[in-house]
């Protein structure tokens, strides 16, 4: 059990640096972590998205996900307006001045996702893709992280 704990714990600290790596550079451009995920979500949706799915995205809360909105929305950088098909649901969008940066955020992230897979061949990613997404598959069947582990797995997270 102790080898399958020790390859988790690399994956975690992979996503951890990821993660920090990421946020430094979107500091850089004036944006908490948060603020810039949403840009980022909105530039490659290319669309409006509502806030359901952000807030899925983002995997906050509503009342968080709001707060994150609403200061995007006062730096003039989103606009939220209702939905078409339902006016009860709001559609988020990016405005004339909240594209660019938004699109600085995905050339961030392009620049990062290089940046990582130097030196690896395309096998090597392609192998690693195909692990990290049968783990992730793993995980969402085991429902981690929705409380619904069974004391018998108290071994794993000592």
């Amino acid at each position: 059990m102790i080898e399958n704990y020790s390859f988790v714990q690399v994956v975690a600290h992979v996503s951890r640096c990821l993660q920090t790596a990421f946020d430094a550079e979107l500091k850089g451009l004036g944006l908490t972590a948060a603020r810039g995920k949403v840009l980022f979500k909105l530039a490659l949706a290319q669309t409006e998205v509502s806030q359901t799915e952000m807030t899925d995205f983002l995997r906050v809360e509503n009342p968080t996900a709001v707060r994150i909105l609403d200061g995007l929305e006062s730096l003039g950088y989103i606009k939220r307006v209702p939905a078409d098909h339902d006016r009860r649901v709001k559609m988020i969008a990016l405005t004339d001045a909240g594209r660019p940066l938004a699109d600085r955020v995905v050339l961030v992230a392009r620049k990062l996702s290089s940046a990582v897979v130097e030196g690896l061949t395309p096998e090597d990613i392609a192998a690693a893709g195909k692990v990290l997404n049968k783990i992730t598959a793993n995980v969402a069947a085991a429902g981690v992280g929705r409380g619904t582990a069974s004391e018998g797995d108290d071994e794993a997270s000592a």
